[in-house]
């Protein structure tokens, strides 16, 4: 027997995220609802990306963990390297910390699982760590929204850069990442020029980049690993099925309340950190989402706001 008992866990789980002080609360959500699911036998390394969470802030997200299984690294990271990059619309500069995963990650991590702050993990991740992605850059799920690089929003410039139209495109808000073999080939530097040279085409920033330097070269993962709860039919498959669950798109639960059950539960892990009992305020936007979302409204407008957007981010640029 060790002197902390754990000499039954296995070797830890390496994990990544990111977060500025806005996204303090959905950060400390969903690793909580790692944590929550962690299998007993393991141990989970969190690496947290971030920019001005100070030592309180820090104290918050970590609030109640299991510190003989659970160890936190704090990576500030350097907006400046991302000036170039196009931005626009509701998306902070943190969406493309996950480029930096081949510099900023310490050299001995080799793999990582990439884990946005808008979901919920609700089985163990352990069984996602232990899928083998060898010979791939990384493992993801293929995009609900953006199937294919020919979709609408997905690399206007496919047939340019030599992308079968037919190539499918992934959601990279859960990936398991082989970090090594993307410091070895350059994927953050390939990502950053692609992003750079096609910023006035680009919709969805580094998952763009990731899809249009990564194309044929990535693991395509069961869709239960990262569930999209905004489109209502993914929604009713989701019992008793869906391992991670995103809340992709704008209407994110700490924006707008709703009856929607998922929303709920979301609200139930908040309520297992530091922030128990906060929710957003009641309103009446808040009640058009929640009928927007039990309805099939969204299936249809999804592709209209996306267009919309790629139209107001080329007027803002003008």
């Amino acid at each position: 027997m060790t002197a902390n008992g754990d000499e039954h866990l296995q070797e830890p789980i390496v994990i990544a995220c990111a977060s500025d002080a806005m996204y303090i609360r959905p950060l400390a959500t969903m690793l909580r609802s790692l944590i929550d699911n962690l299998g007993t036998d393991r141990r989970a390394e969190i690496y947290v990306i971030q920019t001005g969470l100070g030592a309180e802030q820090r104290a918050m997200v970590t609030h109640g963990w299991l510190a003989d299984r659970i160890t936190a690294s704090w990576i500030e990271a350097d907006e400046s390297s991302f000036a170039e990059l196009p931005l626009w619309g509701r998306m902070p500069v943190s969406t493309y910390y996950k480029l930096e995963l081949p510099t900023l990650l310490p050299p001995k991590v080799k793999k990582v699982i990439w884990l946005d702050c808008d979901l919920l993990i609700l089985e163990d991740i352990g069984e996602l760590w232990d899928t083998s992605i060898e010979g791939h850059k990384l493992g993801a799920v293929q995009d609900a929204i953006v199937p294919f690089v020919s979709s609408r929003c997905g690399i206007a410039k496919h047939s340019e850069l030599g992308i079968d139209g037919s190539a499918k495109y992934f959601n990279a808000g859960v990936m398991v990442a082989d970090v090594d073999a993307w410091r070895k080939e350059n994927v953050r530097e390939k990502a950053m020029a692609y992003l750079k040279r096609h910023s006035g085409s680009v919709v969805f920033w580094d998952q763009e980049g990731l899809n249009a330097v990564l194309a044929g070269e990535w693991l395509e993962m069961d869709e239960r690993w990262n569930h999209n709860a905004s489109i209502p039919p993914s929604r009713k498959r989701l019992s008793g099925t869906g391992a991670i669950v995103h809340f992709a798109g704008s209407l994110k639960p700490w924006r707008f309340r709703s009856s929607d059950p998922l929303r709920n539960l979301y609200y139930e892990y908040l309520d297992r950190t530091a922030f128990a009992g906060w929710r957003p305020e009641s309103s009446m936007a808040g009640s058009f989402v929640s009928f927007y979302e039990q309805s099939g409204l969204r299936t249809r407008w999804d592709p209209m706001w996306n267009v919309g957007m790629r139209m107001i981010r080329g007027m803002s640029r003008r």
